[in-house]
């Protein structure tokens, strides 16, 4: 057996320092990854463990003529504060200490690059779950983000929709998501631009889209393609692992369907010590990747999901 202690601190350091740029030059490589669910939450860093923001569309719409004080009319927050508190994930491989000494470390360079896939495909686990539970998950006006009834000061509004990704359902949720107001009545004026589906869809989903003439339609002849250019964004994702239901999504807004808060300095690495309990009990250092971070439902009135039961 190896000497646990002929590999020294200033060794792991070296050892580290080497990993440790590989990381974030793999997160940066695969930072704009296609096809990932991360442009669904808006994204926040910050120093605290836990935020609270206002929601997003609890404010009105364009600006108020002045008027003295006692007449102004002023934004209430209607649903409350948003309370979110970071979670801390980690993923770790370990590096043996008999490696280190006959210095093969070569064979652990997938292990970092495995590393940064982790933390880049932790929002397409955490976003394809909210997505998928969000017809059964209260948002902050009491009913479940994707919902029939959404309240208003008059009425109701409807994000949760039924039908086959076709070229009229689809229309459908274009015209709905143009109509949705704030609680007060006051429009948003959001025009929906991506299609987010399960790999079964795709094909239907690129004829839809990318075609400048629509001959899959109930209308006797061809037509020009009203999506082209419109809907200009289809994420494929394997995260959705239900073959029907898929989701008309705005990304261009201010707000997004989801929030993401993430602690300041995170992802990063860290790794044991050589002569730590860890070394001895496993002939072993650890090396993980960390990360505090949580994702959560945010505006609810920026996203749509079809349902095919």
């Amino acid at each position: 057996m190896a000497n646990k202690f002929a590999v020294s601190s200033k060794t792991i350091n070296d050892i580290y320092t080497a990993f440790n740029r590989s990381f974030n030059d793999d997160l940066n490589g695969l930072a704009n990854m296609p096809d990932s669910l991360s442009p669904l939450a808006k994204s926040i860093t910050t120093s605290m463990d836990t935020v609270k923001m206002p929601y997003f569309f609890d404010t009105g719409t364009g600006m108020n003529g002045w008027t003295p004080p006692e007449e102004k009319r002023i934004d209430k927050l209607l649903g409350g504060v948003l309370e979110l508190t970071v979670t801390d994930y980690e993923k770790t491989f370990e590096v043996r200490l008999d490696d280190i000494e006959s210095d093969n470390l070569g064979i652990y360079r997938s292990q970092v690059s495995a590393l940064a896939q982790n933390v880049i495909t932790q929002d397409d686990n955490l976003i394809a779950s909210l997505l998928v539970n969000g017809d059964s998950t209260a948002c902050y006006d009491g009913q479940n983000f994707f919902s029939n009834s959404h309240p208003t000061a008059s009425g109701t509004q409807d994000n949760l929709l039924a039908g086959t990704l076709s070229a009229e359902t689809l229309f459908s949720g274009i015209t709905a998501m143009r109509k949705f107001t704030r609680y007060n009545g006051d429009k948003i004026n959001i025009f929906p631009n991506t299609l987010v589906i399960p790999p079964d869809l795709e094909k239907t989903a690129i004829e839809l889209m990318d075609s400048a003439v629509q001959v899959k339609d109930s209308a006797s002849s061809d037509y020009m393609n009203y999506f082209k250019g419109r809907i200009n964004n289809i994420i494929v994702t394997p995260f959705l692992t239900d073959a029907n239901d898929w989701y008309l999504v705005a990304l261009n807004q201010t707000a997004k369907p989801f929030i993401k808060i993430v602690k300041q300095g995170y992802p990063k690495m860290k790794n044991s010590r050589p002569d730590g309990d860890m070394a001895f009990l496993r002939n072993a250092i650890m090396f993980s990747a960390e990360q505090k971070m949580v994702i959560d439902y945010y505006a609810w009135q920026t996203a749509i999901k079809f349902t095919n039961a």
